[in-house]
């Protein structure tokens, strides 16, 4: 019945012929296709890798991207790694870096302005406030932790 359920959803998930992406179509989450198994959220790629090889994945191993689309499932774009590895990749093709990132909340312009808010004497409180962030986010950017490409001076 599952196999059945997720054979429905894959020919949903079939992208336009211009692109080798399989786009999942059903529910998503932060751009990641998920479906239920056994009453459980699993992310459509990981089930979709997992059943083209037809074994299942040991716990702490993570299902990557070749293409850099979460709602990808086509088993030719994805490949086992760790979580350490998705990291450094991502990092390496940085392709949502800054106000690129779909989640971001701030601009490049607006990081400059906390960087000189903090240089002025504002606490991380009081520019936390004012820019509706959290404290760790401004304390984060002023450290260069995030948003590192935007430099405070």
């Amino acid at each position: 019945m599952l196999v059945n359920r997720f054979d429905k959803c894959w020919k949903a998930a079939s992208g336009p012929l211009s692109t080798p992406c399989h786009i999942w179509q059903r529910s998503t989450r932060r751009g990641y296709g998920y479906l239920s198994v056994r009453g459980t959220a699993v992310r459509a790629h990981r089930f979709s890798y997992e059943r083209s090889r037809r074994r299942r994945l040991r716990l702490g191993q993570f299902v990557l991207h070749r293409c850099d689309t979460p709602a990808c499932v086509n088993p030719k774009h994805l490949y086992v790694g760790t979580q350490t590895k998705n990291m450094e990749d991502r990092k390496a093709r940085n392709p949502f870096t800054g106000s690129r990132n779909p989640f971001a909340k701030l601009t490049e312009s607006k990081v400059r302005q906390i960087h000189q808010r903090r240089r002025l004497g504002l606490t991380l409180r009081e520019i936390s406030e004012l820019f509706e962030v959290s404290y760790e986010t401004v304390k984060k950017i002023c450290s260069g932790e995030r948003w590192g490409h935007i430099h405070g001076y």
